[in-house]
């Protein structure tokens, strides 16, 4: 049993390790596969601290935003909320020894980051409404 569980935080481990190399040799599906598959393994494990999940999560919607994957970008943020509303409430581990939510101004400052993740998910489907819009214009009165 402990064996086995030591061996799935290592594979998590590589798996997070190969997205910041795919991330840093530019190739960004990868790495927002990699990143996506090292959350949801967290996740399984419940094995994360909650406002660093947050941000990551909150992190890999940039890429889904810039793709125009809507409804992925909006998956990360919503599960970003959902977890982020978790810190201070799971104790500490021996990853951890403090509470997340114990320093009020790194809250409210990744907080911050999930919202202004959240307005450029806003403003970019926006911008893409629009611009289908003036498309679909240009067709009728074409």
């Amino acid at each position: 049993q402990e064996r086995s569980k030591r061996f799935e935080k290592v594979y998590t481990h590589n798996l997070y390790y190969l997205a910041q190399v795919y991330q840093h040799m530019e190739m960004f599906e990868k790495a927002a596969h990699y990143c996506h598959s090292t959350l949801k393994r967290q996740l399984e494990h419940n094995a994360y601290h909650p406002m660093e999940w947050a941000i990551n999560a909150a992190t890999l919607s940039q890429f889904y935003i810039n793709k125009l994957c809507f409804m992925e970008a909006r998956h990360c943020l919503s599960a970003a909320n959902v977890i982020f509303g978790q810190t201070g409430k799971i104790p500490a581990t021996e990853d951890t020894p403090e509470v997340e939510g114990d320093v009020p101004e790194l809250y409210h400052q990744r907080k911050g980051e999930i919202a202004r993740c959240w307005i450029k998910y806003c403003l970019t489907l926006m911008q893409n409404a629009q611009l289908s819009m003036q498309n679909c214009a240009c067709l009728f009165s074409g």
